[in-house]
C-alpha cells in the first residue's frame, strides 16, 4: 500500500513539472507569434507607406500638374519603392498585344501589387 501512496506522490510531482513545462512552452510559442506578428505588421506598414508614396506621386503629376508625365519616371518609382520589378521576357510573356521579343527587360508586379493575378 506505501508503494502505491509513494507512486501516486510521484506522478503528482512529475504532473506539476509537466504542467509548469506546458506554461513555459505555451509563454514560448505565444511570443514568437507575437514577435512574428509584429514583423509582419512592420512589413505591411512599410508597403502601405511605399503605396501612399507613389499614389501621391501620381495624384501631383498626373492630376495637379499642366504637364502629362512620361511612363518611364512612374516606372522608376514604382522599381525603386519596390512595387514592380524586372525581368526577362520569355515565351509565356508573348501575345498578339507584345511590343517586346524574348529577351527582352520587361517589368512585373511584385507580390505587394500581385493579389490575385499570376
Amino acid at each position: 500500500m506505501e508503494n502505491i501512496y509513494q507512486d501516486v506522490i510521484r506522478l503528482e510531482a512529475e504532473i506539476e513539472q509537466l504542467q509548469a513545462k506546458y506554461a513555459e512552452l505555451e509563454a514560448t510559442i505565444t511570443k514568437r507569434a507575437l514577435n512574428y506578428r509584429k514583423g509582419k505588421i512592420k512589413e505591411l506598414e512599410a508597403e502601405n507607406e511605399d503605396l501612399k508614396e507613389f499614389a501621391r506621386h501620381v495624384i501631383r503629376t498626373e492630376c495637379w500638374s499642366l504637364y502629362e508625365q512620361d511612363g518611364c519616371e512612374l516606372q522608376e518609382l514604382a522599381e525603386k519603392l519596390g512595387l514592380i520589378e524586372p525581368q526577362t521576357a520569355t515565351e509565356n510573356d508573348i501575345d498578339e498585344e507584345s511590343d517586346f521579343e524574348i529577351g527582352d527587360t520587361i517589368y512585373k508586379f511584385t507580390e505587394v501589387l500581385k493579389g490575385g493575378e499570376t
